[in-house]
């Protein structure tokens, strides 16, 4: 039963994921994501030859290498309703459980390989390594994901789970740590004995607890969510379920609307803006990448042309925002005009993105001469006012038809 029942739920998995990855992955996306990569790759190639034996490369290789393992959790491809129908038959669950571990393994063990792979030429440029020693360390980091997966699924049988993930961190950062302060062997061998001391205690701290079916299920639904927001900026997604949260400390962005018949979608937007965690959370994110790009980067161009595609990743992304209240009966009895519905969106699009672009050209300022700031300013203002004045409404229009 347990193995049909995993075999029903991966099969079904797999169709939920290619029907939206062909939507994700279309011409439009790769061509941007070839230039991207061979941007970054060509100027992560310029910038390794620049690398000397002052830079800390064993704290970056640390740093990311203890993130990346870090990033784990069991999927479970558990459903809300499970909580009610399986835990009655939790002894008879194990291999499914197993089928669980095993394929979040080999499902998340790629960006391991990824990231040691893209970090391993900066540590081969400051502090080269044997062969040898690379091909064991590779063997030792995919262990450690393993490691990492076992160790997600003890604590989260636990009611404290304090303890155990404080357990789990410190254990990434020693064994991840004393492979590159001291790139030994021997050092590979103490890092997986205190990682398997430290595996032993966690199943023995988690063996007299059940499994704890209503996280797995809130952790689960979670993980499918992030999905579902990366999805929808390419297509509509019905299982989508958006979070909100008050932020009344930014109650002032939208305190001073005069409370009039013809502001009532404008008040709408912005309180939806703020208040929702996938639009809101993705303009900040995308915007301190923005900032990040230009502080560090010396090439002005390379800046510019990265800097003009996170801005069009945030106007584009935040296009399914018009959706939100597609089918809200509330905006059915709103004694307002519907055209209001989609210029006050457009309104409030143009406003986001020039935010962005001010705080954009001020670090431009900061970071480049004065002449070459003045021509990428010029372009980041040009790119705007095509972007919002002439793409966006075109685009709104195709997105709402119906109204």
């Amino acid at each position: 039963m347990a193995n049909n029942l995993w075999k029903s739920r991966l099969a079904d998995y797999f169709k939920d994921l290619s029907k939206y990855l062909r939507y994700i992955f279309n011409d439009h996306l790769v061509l941007v994501m070839v230039f991207v990569v061979g941007a970054l790759g060509f100027y992560y190639s310029q910038w390794l030859k620049t690398l000397d034996a002052s830079f800390p490369v064993n704290w970056v290789m640390i740093v990311v290498l203890v993130l990346v393992l870090s990033l784990t959790q069991v999927n479970t491809l558990l459903k809300s309703a499970d909580a009610v129908y399986l835990t009655v038959m939790e002894t008879r669950m194990a291999s499914y459980f197993k089928k669980s571990i095993i394929f979040s393994f080999f499902f998340q063990l790629p960006l391991v390989i990824v990231a040691f792979i893209v970090l391993l030429p900066m540590y081969q440029q400051v502090k080269p390594f044997a062969g040898s020693y690379i091909l064991m360390l590779l063997v030792y980091f995919i262990l450690l994901k393993a490691w990492n997966v076992l160790m997600w699924w003890h604590v989260y049988k636990q009611p404290v789970r304090t303890v155990g993930i404080l357990m789990q961190w410190l254990g990434n950062i020693v064994a991840v740590s004393i492979v590159f302060l001291i790139p030994q062997w021997w050092s590979l061998l103490i890092g997986v004995v205190l990682t398997i001391a430290i595996l032993w205690m966690t199943m023995k701290m988690s063996k007299p607890y059940y499994i704890k079916w209503e996280t797995l299920i809130v952790k689960e639904e979670a993980r499918l969510n992030r999905f579902y927001r990366f999805a929808n900026m390419f297509t509509d997604v019905p299982h989508l379920k958006n979070t909100t949260k008050k932020r009344a400390w930014l109650n002032w962005c939208y305190s001073g609307i005069a409370l009039v018949q013809k502001n009532t979608y404008s008040y709408l937007w912005r309180r939806a803006f703020i208040r929702t965690d996938e639009f809101s959370g993705l303009f900040v994110r995308l915007t301190l990448i923005g900032l990040v790009i230009i502080y560090f980067m010396s090439n002005a161009t390379m800046a510019i042309l990265l800097v003009l595609l996170f801005s069009y990743l945030t106007g584009f992304q935040m296009l399914p925002m018009i959706r939100l209240y597609e089918n809200h009966p509330m905006r059915e009895l709103y004694p307002v005009p519907m055209k209001l519905y989609r210029s006050s969106f457009v309104t409030l699009l143009r406003g986001i993105m020039a935010v962005q672009a001010i705080i954009f050209a001020v670090i431009i300022t900061i970071v480049f001469p004065l002449n070459t700031a003045a021509w990428m300013i010029a372009i980041l203002v040009t790119f705007y006012l095509f972007f919002t004045f002439v793409y966006v409404p075109s685009k709104i229009k195709k997105l709402v038809l119906g109204f």
